[in-house]
């Protein structure tokens, strides 16, 4: 809800709260100027400008500041007005949005008012008004543990949705390999050479995984699937990231535990080397590759 809250101070820009386009562009006017004008002092385009004044481009905080320096006034006002609130008001509309009303109206000025709230033309409360349209920051928490044992802690249905890069490597992490990759000395793991001084972590080597170790791979797939099915409400997502070796297994055993498949999200990618080249062979075997076609990664 937007309120007009008239002002007498000279030079200031605004008249109506969250009107962040209409502000800038009647001190543009009010001074003669024109798009290009002002796209030239900011350098930037006049699309952007346009853009701005039609409320269709939120601009950065360093834009604000600029805007406010070629306007010739105090940039706190504009920032506000464009949704870039200081990291201490922000705190108090997030945890005293009773208080958000005094704070904004005395950051604005005397004569402001936040939402119609304070107006008298709403019977909403404080907490229920949309505050410069400002989001809570989000919360997480970071949690150590299995897989597996975190989610049978879970309660049924109270998860939304998944995203996950699943480890694919049967070798790499076993007892005997992990021993190797400590003591930097043989097996999967090697070491890439440092970069200008930079030390580089280790990197499992490319191996191609037998029969068996493929049926181990979709049981686990088929296991995790059916614990995730179990968490998720329903027409919650699961977005996995995978490989075009092994994408294969990991669809059938998703579906097999009950979800449908409802497409794929390819990722192009570089590498060094040509990542879709056998490896120490894409020379001699330049005609083959590993990949559907190159850079394609699901």
């Amino acid at each position: 809800m937007k309120q007009a809250m008239k002002r007498e101070c000279k030079g200031e820009l605004l008249e109506n709260v969250g009107e962040f386009g209409p502000a800038i562009k009647r001190e543009r006017t009010a001074r003669g100027w024109t798009q290009d004008y002002l796209a030239g002092q900011l350098g930037v385009t006049k699309g952007y400008i346009c853009r701005l004044e039609a409320g269709k481009a939120r601009p950065a905080a360093g834009m604000v500041k600029r805007l406010a320096a070629a306007y010739r006034t105090e940039a706190s006002s504009l920032l506000i007005l464009a949704g870039h609130v200081p990291a201490e008001l922000q705190e108090i509309l997030v945890r005293h949005p009773e208080a958000a009303l005094a704070v904004l109206k005395q950051a604005l000025g005397e004569g402001g008012a936040a939402t119609g709230v304070a107006q008298g033309t709403s019977d909403r409360s404080p907490r229920d008004q949309p505050l410069l349209g400002i989001t809570p920051p989000a919360s997480y928490d970071l949690v150590r543990s299995d897989c597996f044992e975190w989610l049978a802690q879970r309660r049924p249905n109270s998860i939304h949705a998944i995203v996950t890069d699943p480890p694919y490597g049967l070798r790499e992490y076993t007892q005997e390999e992990k021993a190797k990759l400590r003591s930097g000395k043989g097996g999967v793991w090697r070491i890439p050479p440092s970069l200008d001084g930079c030390e580089r972590s280790p990197l499992p080597r490319f191996t191609v995984l037998g029969g068996k170790e493929k049926r181990q791979l979709g049981h686990f797939f088929l296991s995790w699937a059916r614990a995730a099915l179990r968490v998720l409400v329903p027409g919650g997502h699961v977005f996995i990231a995978t490989n075009p070796l092994l994408s294969q297994i990991v669809y059938v055993a998703l579906i097999e535990a009950g979800f449908e498949k409802r497409g794929e999200i390819i990722r192009l990618v570089q590498t060094l080397r040509g990542g879709d080249r056998p490896k120490n062979a894409h020379v001699e075997f330049e005609d083959v590759t590993v990949m559907p076609r190159s850079c394609w990664e699901p």
